[in-house]
């Protein structure tokens, strides 16, 4: 496994990315954070430069990696956080190891379906799945992955898009390049959105920051308060001007964030 690690005395913040992401899509989070919290985040299996095995992506597969990894740096006492696919990881680990997590983050909040029985949004999850299974790895160009990385997240400024080509992609000798993700791999994990989570939930017994983005088409305000039902040591906040990828997006205002929460905390 290859890990980022923005070292500091402070806190320790264990940061895990979402589905076909990378440790360094916590870069300027990381920086917005460091030096009042060490951070360290994953690339996951599958992910950028960690190996790539044929199976094992279930969200329980990646919290068994990250025991590892925490035995492995020493840590007993850490701040766990995660998107997506890191958030699903991350509930999993801190519910499994309540003495070892202090803070739970939820970036972008919880899948809504692996909370709440939905056929139509499960039967969606699995199109994004077999979508992503047939992609293509390799590009012609750079500057078609640009477009079509793009087309896939409008949102995102061009600092953003350039961030996603240096950390996950490799250039080959042709002048194509070709993503660092497995799309096979990472079609195995968006398979397992569905998988309720809700054991997991109940188990949890630290404090939890349920950070949202303003436009998330999936938490809704309509369904915040069924979600919020099911985390009464939740805190909720709103990152404004933050469609979906709130860390790329909104850096800052989710560092303002989460430095609030733990310190009010602290004090």
């Amino acid at each position: 496994m290859t890990y980022w690690d923005w070292e500091s005395s402070g806190p320790t913040i264990l940061l895990l990315h979402h589905s076909s992401g990378f440790g360094r899509a916590w870069d300027w989070l990381a920086r917005a954070l460091h030096p009042d919290f060490r951070i360290v985040a994953p690339d996951l299996r599958g992910h950028g430069d960690t190996d790539k095995p044929a199976k094992g992506y279930a969200a329980e597969d990646h919290a068994a990696d990250i025991e590892d990894l925490i035995r492995h740096l020493g840590l007993d006492w850490l701040i766990v956080g995660g998107y997506s696919l890191g958030g699903r990881v991350g509930l999993i680990y801190a519910a499994e190891h309540p003495r070892q997590v202090q803070y739970l983050l939820l970036v972008g909040g919880p899948h809504y379906v692996s909370l709440v029985a939905d056929a139509a949004e499960s039967e969606r999850v699995k199109l994004n799945a077999e979508k992503m299974r047939t992609s293509p790895r390799r590009i012609a160009s750079l500057a078609e992955a640009k477009e079509l990385l793009r087309s896939a997240r409008p949102y995102l400024n061009d600092a953003a898009l350039n961030h996603i080509l240096t950390y996950n992609t490799n250039r080959d000798a042709a002048g194509g390049v070709e993503w660092k993700y497995d799309p096979v791999a990472v079609a195995e994990g968006l398979a397992h959105i569905p998988d309720a989570l809700n054991p997991h939930v109940r188990r949890l017994e630290c404090p939890v920051l349920i950070a949202r983005a303003e436009g998330s088409r999936e938490l809704t305000p309509e369904r915040v308060p069924q979600i919020a039902s099911l985390f009464p040591l939740g805190q909720w906040v709103t990152i404004e001007g933050a469609q979906m990828l709130i860390q790329l997006e909104q850096p800052v205002a989710l560092a303002n964030a989460i430095r609030s929460f733990v310190w009010e905390r602290l004090d």
